[in-house]
Order: C-alpha cells, then sequence, then structure tokens
C-alpha cells in the first residue's frame, strides 16, 4: 500500500512541476515529501516482513520484492532531486544494516552497495555526511572517505556472485571503475593497481578497465609491467583506436619504445581514417619516426626515417592546425633538415 502510495504522490509532483506558480511549487514540495515518507514506509515495512518470513528467497514473495525494488528505486532518486543526500543513503543502509542470517536479501544488498558507492562518490560531500548510527555491533565509518571506500569494497566482495534482479543492467566493471575513482582519490596507487588486476577476469567487453591498469602500473613506476600489460590490451582490443593511441604515446613518452609506437599507431591507420583521432594518429607516427631516427646510425637510414616524420606531422598540422604540439614538433624537424 505505501509502495502504490509514494508512485501515485510521485506521479502527482511530477505532473505538477510544470506549473511555475508558486503555490504549485509548494504543492509539488509536499507532494514529493510525502511520496518520500511513503517509500520509506514501504521499504522499512517490506524489510520487517522479510526479517520474519519463514521464506528463503525474495522470488517465493513477489510482492515484497516489488516494494523493495520500488523502494529503492524511485526512493533515492526523489531524495536527491531534493537535495536531501542522507535521506538518499538510508534507503540503501537500512537494507544493507538487515542481519538476518540467511542470503534472503543478498540480491538487493548487491544492488544497494553499487548505488551507495555511486552516491557517495560522485553526490556526498564531507560537510554534509552524517555518521550512521547502527543498531547491531559492527564498525562504523567516521568519515566520508572510509564510508565510501569500505562500501566500494564490499561492492567488490559480491562480483564473484553478481546477480541483481532489481536492475540487469549492472555489471562488475561498474564496480572497478568506482573502485578506481575512489583510490585514485586517495592517493593509492598501490591497491588501485591490485583491484584493477583483480579486474582482468571481466575485460572480455571492457578495453577501458585495461587502459586504466596500464595507466596504473605506469603511475605507479612499473614501466615494463605497463608496456606488458598494453601489449595484451591490444592483442584484445587491436581495432579501437583509443586503444592503439594510448599505447603508441605511452610507448614514445614513457618507456622509450618508438619502435612500438610506431608499429601500434601503423596498427591505427586503417581504424582511424576519418576519425577525430586521425591527427593524433599522423602527429604519434611522425614523432616515433623522428625519434628512431634520431637512434639510427645509418645516414641514408636516418634521412629516410626523418622524411616518414616530416610527411606524417606535416598531415597532422594540417589535419588540426589548432594544436600548437603538432605545429611544434613540425617546426623541430623542419629545422633539423636543413
Amino acid at each position: 500500500g505505501n509502495s502504490c502510495l509514494g508512485l501515485c504522490l510521485d506521479w502527482l509532483s511530477t505532473q505538477q512541476s510544470t506549473s511555475s506558480a508558486a503555490s504549485t511549487s509548494t504543492t509539488n514540495l509536499s507532494l514529493s515529501q510525502a511520496a518520500v515518507s511513503a517509500y520509506e514506509d514501504s521499504l522499512r515495512l517490506s524489510l520487517e516482513l522479510v526479517y520474519n518470513a519463514k521464506s528463503q528467497s525474495l522470488s517465493q514473495q513477489p510482492a515484497t520484492l516489488k516494494a523493495i525494488k520500488t523502494a529503492l528505486e524511485r526512493g533515492p532518486m526523489l531524495c536527491m532531486s531534493l537535495g536531501m543526500q542522507e535521506r538518499a543513503l538510508n534507503f540503501y543502509r537500512k537494507v544493507l544494516h538487515q542481519h538476518r542470517s540467511e542470503d534472503v536479501l543478498k540480491e538487493a544488498r548487491h544492488y544497494c552497495v553499487l548505488c551507495m558507492a555511486s552516491l557517495l562518490t560522485f553526490h556526498a560531500s564531507c560537510s554534509s555526511h552524517a555518521i550512521p548510527q547502527l543498531s547491531i555491533p559492527a564498525y562504523s565509518p567516521s568519515q566520508l572517505p572510509e564510508e565510501t571506500m569500505l562500501v566500494s569494497f564490499l561492492s567488490k566482495a559480491f562480483v564473484d556472485t553478481w546477480k541483481v534482479s532489481v536492475d540487469t543492467s549492472l555489471s562488475p566493471a561498474c564496480v572497478f571503475d568506482l573502485l578506481t575513482l575512489v583510490l585514485s582519490s586517495q592517493n593509492l596507487c598501490g591497491m588501485m593497481v591490485q583491484c584493477l588486476e583483480d579486474s582482468m577476469r571481466f575485460t572480455t567487453h571492457h578495453p577501458h578497465l585495461w587502459l586504466q591498469f596500464s595507466l596504473a602500473l605506469a603511475g605507479s613506476g612499473l614501466t615494463k609491467q605497463a608496456l606488458a600489460v598494453f601489449h595484451e590490451c591490444i592483442d584484445h582490443f587491436s581495432t579501437d583506436p583509443l586503444v592503439l593511441l594510448t599505447g603508441s604515446n605511452f610507448a614514445l613518452e614513457k618507456a622509450d619504445r618508438p619502435d612500438v609506437c610506431v608499429e601500434w599507431a601503423t596498427m591505427a591507420t586503417g581504424v582511424c581514417r576519418g576519425h577525430f583521432l586521425e591527427a593524433k594518429m599522423e602527429y604519434l607516427l611522425g614523432r616515433g619516426y623522428s625519434v628512431l631516427s634520431e637512434k639510427e646510425t645509418s645516414s641514408k637510414k636516418r634521412q629516410e626515417l626523418r622524411r616518414e616524420g616530416l610527411e606524417h606531422l606535416t598531415e597532422a598540422v594540417r589535419l588540426d592546425r589548432g594544436d600548437v604540439v603538432y605545429a611544434f614538433h613540425l617546426a623541430v624537424q623542419l629545422a633539423e633538415s636543413r
């Protein structure tokens, strides 16, 4: 009943929001707050039913499952639109603090930890963060970064049994994306490398996780390991221009491997033609050939490499005349070719 009431009030507030009258605005706010209260009551009563029920699965309680799903989907969203961050977080905390020994709420917890981690990462602020009060003896984080990290690692703990009936669009990649943001914001590079290494089990369709792992290794000073991961990444995603050009740039600027830079940038020629990254591809080829020419002992070969570099740098400047870096390196090469 409370779930239906919340949906009705939510719908009425949406209909009222199209009017600009002051009285209508006040009515809309009252309806929204009443809808939030109804969702809170619905979730509280549903959790009580779950706690007292003999059933070991929410799938055997379809009405309760529907009420929990509605409250968790609409309640926090409505709270965020009203600027009530802590109240939105409390929806998820209620489910996570439910201390049944059985796995009845496991699927709902999967959903809650990821949503709560997202909310803490992107929306919560240290000034408005309230310390959660637990009714059970358990560790309670005292600061926003602590709770954010705790919930993020809880979401990682669920990854191996990832199955969310509340929202099937979620994937393990979301968890590792959030962990990357949380750990990088706290400058915990070592932990980030370890977490991204764990993510390699789920990277079949997620090239950005490979890139994050490679760049995390590079940021930790592990250049050889980073280059090895880039090799694996390009083997898996050889038609992704971003992967190819990121790897090429790393090989040139950080790994001092202009030969690898030229190899990967050449692989990108087929997929970058007409692409907005075509100028970057030409620049990397030009820089790669230029650096190779500096290391070449044969005068004839050095001139050939320098000529190749000039051609690609000229094309990069033609494609993107606003990039001063391209123009600078072209000017340097022209000066050295005299």
